[in-house]
């Protein structure tokens, strides 16, 4: 008999942040599609975050819900890696919400131990993920 043992591993958000979000003024149709945030307010997105788009009039598109990768950030405006030369133009309004993934901080990892080890050893040993 060999008993195996698993260590699960942990998901968990590693700034313990709200997610970010901003109000939006316009969107191009263009790849990739340029999106810009009102003047008085800085987008605090970074490269590479997903976002979700909701009360887009005009642009219905984006309100699908669908997660969308950021290619370039900047103060006021950002590019999506998305191609929205086939949308329908934006009108007005929009919410950009930041959707954070959980980052693994370790791995799964298993220990095997013999049938006659575990009876002449009860003690359990569980390897820890680095």
């Amino acid at each position: 008999m060999i008993l195996k043992l698993i260590q699960i591993s942990q998901n968990v958000d590693v700034d313990g942040e709200e997610p970010h979000a901003g109000l939006i003024v316009s969107i191009s149709n263009d790849n990739p599609a340029l999106v810009t945030c009102v003047d008085d307010e800085r987008l605090e997105f970074q490269d590479d975050d997903l976002v979700v788009f909701s009360e887009v009039h005009g642009m219905a598109e984006l309100n699908d819900g669908k997660l969308r990768k950021i290619k370039s950030c900047r103060l006021y405006s950002l590019y999506l890696e998305e191609n929205t030369t086939n949308f329908g133009s934006y009108v007005k309004g929009c919410i950009v919400t930041q959707v954070k993934q959980p980052k693994n901080i370790g791995q799964a990892k298993s220990t095997v131990v013999a049938s006659a080890t575990a009876l002449i050893n009860p003690r359990l040993q569980i390897q820890k993920a680095l």
